[in-house]
């Protein structure tokens, strides 16, 4: 048996072990650019699962591994905004709006929220795991008198970035990791 991609041996049952059988022809489909509607949902149902199953440790570990890249994306933001503040804030305009992208666990959405002047912030991922991090840091976070005036102004909702609202409008769209991961941005 050949599959989509032309291949022998990937998801033809003959001698493949379970996990490289139901793999396969996903695989091949994607490989391939042959993607169909029911094979792009389960390709996204099953990237939202495992970014789900491993949040906790992303956040634990990896957070702070990809902490200078984070710092430094986030700083050439705030110095690219400060030159062009123009371009956010308008008289008739009471408040700005951020888009953060596969916000994963959520460390830039305080930051953004601080770095620019009455900002409301919506963070988006598609797993459910880092929506539920990311909202558990917000209020983690917001408990400290500092910054508790900044918790009515974010956000985080599963959402994704593939397939936003028509006619979704914000003023800042931010993402440091997340649009690397796909495929279309």
């Amino acid at each position: 048996g050949h599959s989509s991609g032309g291949r022998r041996g990937h998801g033809d049952g003959e001698g493949d072990d379970p996990a490289t059988s139901l793999a396969g022809p996903l695989l091949n489909r994607l490989m391939c650019g042959n993607l169909t509607a029911d094979c792009l949902t389960s390709s996204k149902a099953l990237l939202a699962s495992s970014w789900t199953a491993v949040a906790k440790g992303y956040e634990e570990v990896l957070v702070q591994r990809f902490r200078p890249w984070t710092n430094d994306a986030l700083e050439k933001m705030e110095r690219y905004l400060g030159d062009h503040t123009h371009l956010i804030q308008s008289p008739n305009q009471d408040e700005i709006s951020a888009l953060v992208l596969c916000c994963g666990p959520g460390q830039e959405l305080l930051p953004i929220a601080k770095m620019i002047p009455n900002c409301k912030v919506f963070g988006t991922d598609l797993a459910s795991g880092m929506v539920d991090r990311a909202k558990a840091r917000i209020d983690r976070e917001c408990q400290l008198r500092e910054n508790s005036k900044y918790l009515s102004m974010i956000s985080v909702d599963v959402g994704d970035a593939t397939d936003l609202p028509a006619g979704l409008q914000h003023d800042v769209i931010f993402s440091a990791f997340g649009l690397q991961q796909i495929p279309h941005p």
